[in-house]
């Protein structure tokens, strides 16, 4: 089974908890991405999404202005990088969530999404194959 470090993006883009609202957003539509992570005195402390700002922002007409801090999810759920792929999906599965930051140490390595896990899907079931037909 495949090790998270072996499929997670580890270019992940991170913003401060007492940037704005709009800094986020702008981050996130400049690049192309659906989720931030929050850090406070170098660590990765919470996550934002786009659903976060539309949810908790937008729709409560507050302004973007507003720190992130106000937006972002109460607690991080992290991976570790030797945790599998399976171990990752059933993280996600349990707490209704599609990313996941990968932390060592204290420290983002990386992010593992929703669609990282199904793009490999096809792998996964070949493993498993392999695995079914050695034992037969």
């Amino acid at each position: 089974m495949k090790a998270v470090r072996e499929v997670m993006k580890e270019n992940v883009l991170t913003i401060e908890a007492d940037d704005t609202i709009k800094r986020a957003a702008q981050t996130m539509s400049d690049n192309d991405v659906g989720c931030l992570i929050v850090m406070e005195n170098g660590k990765p402390v919470s996550i934002i999404t786009e659903r976060d700002i539309v949810f908790k922002i937008i729709a409560k007409e507050k302004p973007v202005s507003s720190k992130v801090r106000e937006a972002m999810s109460p607690k991080l759920i992290s991976i570790g990088p030797d945790d599998t792929i399976d171990q990752a999906a059933n993280l996600m599965k349990r707490h209704g969530i599609k990313k996941l930051p990968v932390i060592s140490y204290d420290k983002l390595i990386g992010i593992i999404t929703s669609t990282d896990i199904t793009a490999i899907q096809p792998q996964i079931l070949d493993e498993y194959r392999k695995l079914l037909i050695v034992n037969d």
